[in-house]
This record gives structure tokens, C-alpha cells and sequence, in this order.
């Protein structure tokens, strides 16, 4: 029997370790809750998904299209987003994507570059933009101007917006830029979230 992940029982038992801290799985949701209304109007007639660093399939769990894909490092998380009845499986981005991921309307990036470090950046950016249809478009989420958060587990932190910018192939159209904050501003971060879309010549 599948997991009722919607149980505020469940939710409020359920723990997660990121960076030697416990957080709930009920917070994570609510960042996600949040992050979705940035990113909804975008999901609008897409066949087909792929959230990288995918957590336990909660933003995948809000869309409904043909097919929904999950990619994280940590098998814990890909055992719960499979609990959910979403494909997902374990891979470590640094070293490629699967060659039969392909095609996708939407990929979804968030709070995921920042753990890979700045030379491998660019070269995980064109792998994950190639993966995009005609026109597909690509979101991605990640904190910038906060290099005291740079640790050996956020090697890749950026200092400004421009230097994000810079990984963006030329083929692509940045459609929004916005700063935004975690939802209950319990760190100094800001976040940066961009929307973009293949195959346009130019900024």
C-alpha cells in the first residue's frame, strides 16, 4: 500500500538531514509549495517532466502530464519519490545523465548547482540544456550572494547573478530573472530563480 505522503502525521514524524541539521519534511514541502507558484504558468500543455535532485518527488507529485522523471543522489530520496509511483533513480550529475534522458519539456534544477563545483559547472549546465525539446524550458533555483554558506558541501556557490548567467548556452532566452527568500527567512540567503527556453538566438 502506498504511503499517504499528504498525513500531517506523517509529515511532522519525518526528519531529513542537510548539512548536519534535522529539518521536516513539512518545511521542504512548503519551500517546494512555494517555488511552484513561481514555476506553474510554465508547466502549462507539457508532455513530460524532469525535476534533477528530485528530494521525495513532491514537486513532481503537483503536475499532471504523460510522464514525470526524478534524478537525485541520494537513494533515500529516490525510494520515497518511487513510493509515490514516480520513475526516479540515483545518479550523481557531475559524471553525465543517463543517455535514454532526453527530449523534456520542462526540466526542473533547484538548489542542486550549488553542490557542484564552479569548473564542472558549465559542462553539467550544456548536459542538462541538451536534454530539452524545441522550446522546452528550463527552471532553475539556486542561492547566490551569500558566499559565507560556500562549504565543502556547497563548493559552488554564486556571487552574483551574472555569474549564473554565464552558464547559459547562447540557444537559450532568459524569460524571468527574480531574487527571492526562503520562506521563513531563517537564513541570509537569497535565492536566485531563473526561467529560460531553448533554442532562441541571443539574450
Amino acid at each position: 500500500m502506498m504511503q499517504d505522503f499528504s498525513n500531517e502525521k506523517y509529515l511532522k514524524a519525518q526528519f531529513y538531514q542537510v548539512d548536519g541539521k534535522y529539518e521536516r519534511l513539512e518545511e521542504s514541502h512548503r519551500q517546494i509549495d512555494i517555488d511552484f507558484k513561481e514555476i506553474e504558468k510554465y508547466l502549462a500543455n507539457i508532455n513530460n517532466v524532469l525535476d534533477i535532485g528530485c528530494f521525495d518527488g513532491y514537486f513532481l507529485s503537483k503536475i499532471d502530464c504523460e510522464l514525470k522523471f526524478g534524478l537525485d543522489i541520494n537513494l533515500v530520496n529516490i525510494d520515497k519519490c518511487q513510493d509515490r509511483g514516480i520513475p526516479s533513480l540515483v545518479c550523481d550529475i557531475r559524471y553525465g545523465l543517463p543517455e535514454f534522458i532526453d527530449e523534456f519539456d520542462f526540466i526542473n534544477f533547484r538548489h542542486t548547482l550549488e553542490h557542484i563545483p564552479r569548473h564542472k559547472q558549465k559542462k553539467v549546465m550544456a548536459d542538462i540544456c541538451s536534454r530539452l525539446s524545441d522550446n522546452g524550458v528550463l527552471s532553475v533555483i539556486i542561492p547566490i550572494e551569500n558566499l559565507k554558506e560556500m562549504t565543502y558541501k556547497h563548493p559552488g556557490m554564486f556571487s552574483s547573478v551574472s555569474q549564473f548567467v554565464r552558464l547559459v548556452p547562447l540557444n537559450f532566452r532568459i524569460l524571468r530573472k527574480k531574487k527571492i527568500k526562503k520562506f521563513d527567512d531563517s537564513d541570509n540567503a537569497n535565492y536566485l530563480f531563473i526561467i529560460c527556453r531553448k533554442n532562441f538566438t541571443g539574450r
